[in-house]
């Protein structure tokens, strides 16, 4: 039994803190109505899969966002639109990746909907230890991206690192 639980913490698949430690990072946006925090933990060690996320809500009339901070494998798939770091138009929308504050940030925007996300890819040093995604409805991708650069991508990245 000891020989598993190991291996369980060095696959990652055991983290050592809560969804909740990541509450007080889902900040207040001025201007905004913030729902409470909410999360989730969900652990398969014999699929080899782990997720910690903590999300909050916010309106402002008809706009409306929603970021997600967390860690692990169904998290990190949010990813995948911008892993190639490739820039993409058409005639319905856009997405590309910039590099701020020395994180990549993905950014994608349908125009149709005037929705889209903005991918924070949280680093430290080198290595990904998780994202921040913030999900956006009837505000510009401008506006999006300055939200998103209102929450601590490095105090949030320090705390995934640990948990």
């Amino acid at each position: 039994m000891r020989k598993l639980a190991l291996f369980a913490i060095m696959a990652g698949l055991i983290f050592a803190g809560s969804f909740r430690d990541l509450y007080p990072y889902l900040v207040d946006l001025p201007g905004w109505q913030a729902s409470k925090p909410a999360g989730s933990s969900t652990k398969v060690p014999f699929m080899g899969t782990a997720v910690v996320e903590a999300h909050r809500e916010y309106t402002r009339g008809n706009a409306t966002v929603k970021v997600t901070i967390g860690k692990g494998k169904g998290i990190m798939m949010a990813w995948a639109p911008f892993a190639m770091n490739m820039e993409y138009e058409d005639e319905s929308g856009w997405r590309k990746v910039k590099t701020i504050s020395g994180f990549p940030v993905g950014i994608q925007y349908d125009k149709e909907d005037k929705s889209g996300s903005v991918a924070v890819n949280l680093v430290v040093g080198k290595e990904t230890v998780g994202l921040l995604i913030l999900e956006y409805t009837n505000i510009s991708p401008d506006e999006a991206l300055s939200l998103a650069e209102k929450f601590d991508w490095k105090k949030i990245a320090s705390v995934l690192k640990n948990l």
